[in-house]
């Protein structure tokens, strides 16, 4: 029974990819931001200037992923087809570092499979495999680093684990908790291997951070560093973090579901002395978490990390007998409990994007809601378009006045000029069109104020336009004329 679930959690994922693959499924601003950064590098441009006389950029986003959309759009020519095919084969290298990782803690073929089915059939899973995402890759280098030196510590291994680390580390910037959990298990065990990893790792991260900022002409600190924590306009936010954690239940529920057995393991595996390194990579990814977290401009993506960590140890407790035993009454149980929590998990979130996606593909019709250009009978060709989104933009053949509109109230803390430049355009009606993902009167509170765009762009935008339609998702705003139409 088992093996018939995990297939069809396989064949749900692969169809629900094929039929989305070319259309704005799990597409929103954020994702449209990351495509905005692969398409400029695709062009030469790695991080386009914070502002250029007309257009913004600014990023937190590592090189890795975006040099890796880029690749993919160089190939096939499409910007949404190359970021959507750089996040499965990022999730798919995931799966398989994971898969790999399992069987080396003794799980059998099928119980590994089970797990990280359990991992895709989750809302998580879904929107770090499905949606354009660069979280899966610095998860998958970082395992990979642990696989290494948890198997057999050689010269050779534990090099070749720094240099993932810091690949990893570049994938993403929260990507910390690998390397120390590699320094803290190796200063015990052996502190020259120690040494050799903090000194490789430091070494490579140097040559990369150096590589990134003569190719981006110094852009690269420029936008990582100086933004890092543009989510913190007054430093660390616990209740965002509450909310965050809150909402883990819905986003992760079947990951969950096992952290019990995750738990009983290892405090069984402490007390017996047999803890292993991914018991202490799950602490560190744990903190990681929690200080990422206070950011709000941190969501349940983040998530990912400790949640292949927890499918992990749940997996060393049952195929160890750490804590099947004191879960249930024997290793088949264990795996009845795997499977329940693969279903019901499969039930809420994969199932019914798959029943979606079936009926588009047995019907041969698309989704308007998920359509590359839904705003085509709204906008005239060669209208100036200011959009909250970037995929709006980008899909019209336009570079996006603003790159990533979370950034912009970062940016005009620093450069309140560069943001007076935008509202004048504004105020002029320069723009035929300014699009929003939400309506100015109904937005959530600070939404706009401190979290897109910022009070002044927004003011500006009230003044002077005025809601013409509402479509796919967008709110599109018209000039006011000098008698107070549009």
């Amino acid at each position: 029974m088992l093996i018939v679930v995990v297939a069809g959690v396989v064949i749900s994922w692969g169809i629900v990819a094929a039929v989305h693959v070319r259309d704005r499924f799990m597409v929103g601003w954020g994702e449209g931001a990351q495509m905005a950064l692969g398409a400029s590098a695709a062009d030469g441009v790695l991080y386009p200037p914070l502002f250029d006389g007309r257009s913004f950029g600014g990023t937190r986003m590592m090189p890795v992923p975006i040099l890796l959309q880029a690749a993919s759009s160089l190939l096939v020519h499409d910007q949404l087809l190359a970021s959507k095919l750089a996040t499965y084969l990022t999730f798919l290298l995931l799966a398989a570092v994971l898969y790999r990782t399992l069987r080396s803690l003794h799980c059998s073929p099928l119980t590994a499979l089970a797990f990280i089915a359990v991992l895709v059939a989750t809302r998580l899973g879904m929107v770090t495999s499905l949606r354009i995402s660069p979280d899966a890759l610095p998860v998958a280098l970082q395992l990979g680093a642990l696989m290494l030196v948890a198997d057999r510590r050689t010269d050779r291994r534990v090099v070749i684990a720094a240099l993932l680390c810091a690949a990893g580390l570049f994938g993403k910037l929260s990507a910390l908790w690998a390397p120390s959990a590699i320094v803290a298990w190796l200063a015990i065990r052996d502190r020259r291997a120690a040494w050799t990893f903090a000194a490789v790792f430091g070494l490579f991260t140097v040559a990369l951070a150096s590589l990134s900022h003569l190719i981006s002409d110094g852009r690269f600190e420029e936008n990582v560093f100086g933004l890092a924590f543009a989510g913190e306009r007054t430093g660390p936010d616990l209740l965002w973090a509450g909310r965050v954690i809150a909402s883990a239940p819905a986003a992760a529920f079947g990951v969950l579901a096992l952290l019990p057995i995750a738990t009983l393991g290892t405090v069984k595996a402490v007390r017996e002395r047999r803890w292993t390194l991914y018991h202490v990579a799950a602490g560190f990814s744990l903190i990681v978490l929690l200080v990422v977290l206070t950011d709000r401009g941190a969501t349940t993506n983040h998530l990912l990390d400790v949640s292949v960590l927890i499918i992990i140890l749940a997996g060393h407790a049952l195929a160890n007998g750490t804590a099947a035993r004191e879960v249930t009454p024997g290793l088949p149980i264990a795996r009845l409990v795997v499977l329940l929590v693969l279903v019901s998990s499969f039930s809420v979130s994969l199932a019914p994007a798959t029943v979606h996606a079936v009926d588009l593909m047995v019907t041969g019709t698309e989704d308007p809601d998920y359509a590359r250009r839904p705003l085509d009978d709204l906008l005239d060709p060669g209208d100036q378009i200011l959009s909250e989104d970037p995929t709006v933009p980008l899909e019209l053949g336009m570079r996006p006045v603003v790159l990533d509109p979370f950034m912009l109230p970062a940016i005009a803390s620093e450069h309140p000029e560069w943001i007076g430049r935008l509202t004048e355009r504004i105020e002029n009606q320069e723009f035929d069109a300014v699009v929003l993902v939400r309506d100015l009167d109904d937005a959530p509170r600070d939404w706009y104020s401190r979290l897109h765009l910022g009070q002044a762009v927004v003011d500006a935008i009230r003044d002077h336009y005025q809601l013409q339609a509402t479509t796919g998702g967008y709110f599109v705003y018209r000039p006011v004329s000098l008698d107070g139409s549009s």
